[in-house]
């Protein structure tokens, strides 16, 4: 039994619209009929199918139509209709092509207000979608009308708003035609406003232009440049310039076979002929010019300049008879043109009827397509809503699942205890099973809302294999399952199609296939057949000795939250959405799913899909072994980075503190905030080596903050940004590549794939070195020493205070090679250094001290001095974070030194070091004079080191030189 696909309804679109595309590319043979026919065809298409994209290409084609067969009375509003819908279906690129034909169409009616408005509309249109080059040429277009009209202020704001365009498309060079027609347009109109400086700027970029053209051996408009700079130099009163520039205009003007190019800059040549000296030149070119006008028809506007120019000057001469001839040529002139003018009112006396009656049955198709379209639009809504409330609700679902997985992968880190590790693991196993009911469910009304998309790429069949074996595998050893696998060699290595939805289909055979077998095994079976070297057809077959399937129940298999044989199958875990989403994903991938299945006995399920030969190595014999990836358990972090600084945004505090955790043996410094608002000011302040932002939250959302993130100036402008989504979407990678992330993690955020994605975009120079962990000072492991906060700080400055001595000793020890004192004191320098938070230096202690009891003296010396100097720096560090051995400290008292002097003797007397060591503590807060300073220093010594006799005759040398 199958079950097939119905028709694909974008197909048909397609090829109505192929249809279409090939009688207008034919209409120079075939004529206009064909597209007329292919409109119709697929306007009823779109009525009936309530099809943007066919309206768009409807009114599309139709627009060429009535451009064809000259019936303007409903053109204007044809390309209205065909830009929205364009637009609609995010073709702007088409609605620019529409636009162009709309603005010559009315600039042909001679409205510039409208021309202006539509040409407007079109710059815009071009620079939200990013097309600069487009925009750049529209405003040159609309600057040019701003001259014709004298508003050379707006002529120039144009010209400048082109040349921005030009630069942003990458464009803006001497190679391009539109260079010197935006600096010669900006040039006429600085002349106008008697600007010489700027005019001034233009003609040195337009020399600057000929040479380059010329040194490259490039053709280019010399005509219009020699105008231009004729006319600049008649601006500013250079005699000569001019007339070199106007003769060479003189010479090229006979050269121009295609005047239409050069409508706009004959004008000026004319204005700057006027200039000449020579009556004669300038009755030359004149009579040449009128006959071009009367050999190629040039615009009456055009013409009659040069009409009027050469009636002036005869008159002028006193050749009466010339005038009058010209003047009754140009009134001829203005009567063809209205006779034109009326041919065409006629004309279109007899094609009003043709349109009433063509405007009447649109009129009656858009009726029934309102009708319809609302109809639909209501189904449309309601459905729109249940997909939003199911996306919605999967959304905030998933939200509390990824924080309850992120969290027991820190008991799984962080816990000793087996026992409580075992129920970690059944939670993380429950807890995923649940997200892929979610997953399920979010895929399916997607899938019913149409915004699932098939997105194929080339892929390796190995390595789709082997992901597939890795998911299976682990469910079927733990049912003791046996899973066959039946590949055939012959299967092109490298393939084309999406192979990630065909993994999600393969997949969910595959695990139905285990969750309802209970003994024997599951096949997989893979095979190819070539159709050409191109392509071919990929067969998949997933068998299984499992329950089968009633053929009564065969059609529930396929329906949405339904189950089959609920009374056997109630403990089997899931939706019942599988196979619907399997199905709908064949049917995008143009494929349909074959069953056969015995009650009892089992079943197979079996799908064929065309695919793309890259490379059609064949795959030869697999190593079904090396299949399976082992699970390793990484117990140590991929690196560490003190110096590290990360920004994490989240609106759920409890995924920051799951980040938190799974970076906190990294030793990254971690900032948290819960807004997109918050990150923008966060990021104003602090500089980031890398940002972790969500991309779901109330307010800005992540791909919004990260927009303005990258138009700002500031400290974080370039810092690599990674999206937390719990939306982990096949296609989802390009969507953020797209919109300038640096890569997504998906919720519950895995730790290992948190580590890699840091390790790889951190820069090398905050990664720990090994000096770095040595020097490193652990604040919590000291204060855990050392049992409290206030004993830790104390220890801390008792341990700044003598690190001299300490060095002293260590030193004295090492230089008379009495190796029995060395050990015992750098047993005591171990200790300390683990109650000040020093972990790496404690180490390199405790290696000494394990050298000097097993008597390698000779790695003790080679180490030794190396201990020294990560201890003293150790004490640098602490030196500067507590902010000790700097300040100004207080003289004392004479009175209050001898008397605190004397309670500390009697103290060590009484053996009572603590108390001693807190006067002792207390003196230090003091300076001491200079000249007891040595025994003073001493004596803290001999306190540190508990020898009382010491500690009362330094005592005694202290008040002796007072």
């Amino acid at each position: 039994m199958s079950v097939n696909a119905q028709p694909d309804i974008k197909s048909e679109t397609r090829n109505l619209i192929r249809q279409l595309t090939d009688a207008i590319d034919s209409a120079a043979y075939n004529g206009p009929e064909p597209i007329n026919e292919c409109c119709e065809a697929l306007l009823r298409h779109a009525l009936d199918e309530q099809s943007d994209e066919a309206f768009a290409y409807y009114y599309s084609g139709h627009l060429k139509y009535l451009e064809l067969t000259d019936a303007y009375s409903g053109l204007e509003r044809c390309a209205l209709d065909a830009i929205r819908y364009q637009r609609k279906i995010g073709r702007n690129d088409l609605a620019l092509k529409t636009y162009k034909s709309l603005t010559d169409f009315v600039e042909n009616t001679g409205d510039t207000v409208r021309l202006l408005q539509y040409l407007y509309e079109a710059m815009d249109l071009a620079q939200n979608c990013s097309n600069y080059y487009s925009a750049a040429k529209i405003a040159n277009r609309i600057s040019v009308i701003y001259q014709s009209m004298e508003s050379y202020v707006k002529a120039i704001e144009l010209s400048n708003i082109a040349q921005e365009n030009m630069e942003m498309s990458g464009r803006w060079d001497m190679d391009r035609e539109e260079y010197p027609q935006i600096v010669v347009g900006k040039g006429y109109s600085f002349m106008a406003m008697d600007n010489h400086y700027a005019s001034g700027k233009c003609v040195d970029l337009i020399h600057e232009y000929v040479s380059y053209m010329q040194s490259t051996n490039r053709d280019y408009r010399a005509f219009a440049i020699v105008t231009f700079l004729a006319n600049h130099a008649i601006f500013e009163g250079d005699i000569e310039e001019y007339r070199k520039n106007i003769d060479t205009a003189g010479e090229l003007l006979k050269e121009i076979t295609d005047f239409s190019k050069y409508i706009i800059t004959l004008p000026h040549y004319l204005v700057a002929l006027r200039r000449y000296p020579d009556p004669k030149r300038i009755n030359s070119d004149l009579d040449y010019l009128i006959e071009i006008c009367r050999r190629d028809n040039l615009p009456l506007r055009q013409a009659s300049l040069f009409y009027k120019s050469k009636i002036e000057l005869a008159m002028f001469s006193g050749d009466n008879d010339t005038a009058y001839e010209l003047g009754i040529e140009l009134l001829s002139l203005f009567e063809s043109s209205n006779k034109a003018r009326l041919d065409l009112i006629e004309s279109a006396e007899s094609r009003y009827k043709k349109a009433k009656e063509d405007e009447r049955h649109e009129q009656e198709l858009f009726e029934k397509n309102e009708q319809l379209r609302s109809g639909i639009d209501k189904a449309r809504s309601e459905n729109e809503a249940k997909t939003n409330f199911i996306s919605s609700m999967s959304h905030e679902i998933r939200t509390p699942i990824n924080a309850v997985l992120g969290l027991d992968e820190m008991i799984l880190r962080e816990s000793t205890e087996e026992s409580v590790k075992t129920y970690a693991r059944d939670i993380m196993s429950a807890g995923k099973n649940l997200l892929s009911i979610v997953n399920d469910i979010l895929d399916f009304s997607k899938i019913e809302a149409g915004k699932m998309e098939i997105v194929p790429e080339e892929y390796n069949i190995v390595d789709m294999i082997r992901t597939l074996m890795n998911l299976v595998l682990p469910r079927a050893k733990g049912k003791e399952l046996e899973v066959k696998l039946d590949i055939s060699h012959e299967i092109p290595t490298m393939l084309y199609g999406d192979d990630v939805r065909i993994q999600q289909v393969i997949t969910n055979l595959l695990t139905n296939a285990v969750k309802y077998t209970e003994e024997g095994y599951v096949e997989f079976k893979l095979d190819f057949k070539a159709m050409d070297e191109d392509k071919g057809s990929l067969l998949v077959s997933v068998k299984d000795t499992g329950i089968g399937m009633k053929e009564e129940e065969l059609d529930k298999l396929f329906k949405p939250f339904e189950r089959m044989d609920m009374n056997r199958n109630r403990t089997v875990e899931g939706t019942g959405l599988g196979m619907s989403i399997v199905l709908q994903l064949l049917k995008q991938m143009g494929s349909n799913l074959k069953i056969e299945s015995v009650y009892g006995e089992g079943s197979t399920f079996s799908f064929v899909l065309e695919q793309g030969i890259v490379d059609a190595t064949p795959l030869g014999i697999i190593d079904t072994e090396k299949l399976e990836n082992p699970v390793e358990e990484i117990d140590e972090a991929l690196f560490t980075a003190h110096r590290a600084r990360v920004l994490a945004i989240d609106d759920t505090a409890v995924n920051l503190t799951v980040v938190k955790g799974l970076l906190k043996r990294t030793g990254v410094m971690l900032d948290t905030g819960e807004s997109g608002e918050q990150c923008l000011e966060m990021c104003k302040i602090n500089k980031y080596d890398v940002i972790l932002l969500d991309h779901r939250m109330p307010g800005l959302d992540g791909v919004e903050t990260l927009k303005l993130l990258r138009a700002e100036a500031g400290l974080n402008r370039d810092v690599p940004v990674v999206a937390l989504t719990a939306n982990a979407m096949p296609g989802i990678d390009e969507f953020y590549e797209e919109n300038g992330f640096a890569g997504y993690l998906a919720k519950p955020v895995n730790g290992a794939k948190l580590e890699k994605m840091l390790y790889h975009l951190l820069p090398k120079d905050v990664l720990d070195t090994e000096e770095d962990l040595i020097l490193l000072v652990d604040t919590e492991e000291g204060i855990k020493a050392c049992g409290d906060e206030n004993t830790y700080l104390q220890v801390v400055k008792d341990t700044v205070t003598n690190e001299n001595m300490i060095v002293d000793e260590l030193n004295s020890f090492i230089a008379n090679k009495d190796i029995k004192n060395y050990t015992i004191k750098v047993h005591a320098l171990k200790n300390t250094a683990r109650m000040i938070g020093a972990t790496g230096v404690s180490a390199e202690a405790l290696y000494l001290e394990k050298c000097g009891d097993s008597g390698r003296d000779e790695l003790i010396y080679k180490k030794e001095g190396e201990l020294i100097d990560h201890f003293r720096k150790v004490i640098a560090i602490l030196k500067e974070r507590y902010n000790l051995g700097t300040a100004d400290l207080p003289d004392i008292e004479p009175s209050m030194l001898k008397e605190m002097l004397e309670v500390m003797v009697e103290f060590v007397k009484g053996f009572d070091f603590d108390r001693a060591d807190e006067v002792l503590a207390e003196l230090r807060g003091y300076n001491v004079p200079s000249g007891m300073s040595e025994s003073f220093e001493k004596m803290g010594n001999a306190l540190y080191n508990y020898d009382a006799d010491s500690v009362i005759n330094f005592a005694k040398e202290c008040l002796e030189k007072m």
